[in-house]
């Protein structure tokens, strides 16, 4: 994984600035993971292909969202995130309210 790279490079010199690493997170909320992927098959079948973007897809609640960047930041020591709303201004919405409170 190119994180531990980075994190043994950093461990060859002393004096060394940790690296600072950012998540880049496409997000799909809902109010339960059924939900969130049900209206990612909706987009999906309205747009008349299958999204994919050029980073990680997060498909459920806000609430399992919120756990994921927690772990996500104590397991690779994340120094923080951009969340990539699929739907404007539902997804943005319920990131502001749900996710970023």
């Amino acid at each position: 994984m190119l994180l531990t790279a980075f994190r043994e490079i950093e461990k060859l010199t002393a004096d060394a600035t940790g690296t600072e690493v950012y998540a880049d997170v496409a997000v799909v909320l809902g109010d339960t993971d059924e939900h969130a992927e049900a209206r990612l098959a909706r987009l999906n079948e309205a747009a008349g292909f299958v999204w994919v973007p050029d980073t990680h897809v997060f498909v459920g609640t806000a609430d399992r969202l919120a756990q994921e960047l927690a772990r996500w930041r104590e397991q690779f020591g994340l120094s923080g995130v951009r969340l990539r709303p699929a739907v404007l201004p539902d997804d943005a919405d319920r990131i502001v309210q749900e996710v970023v409170r």
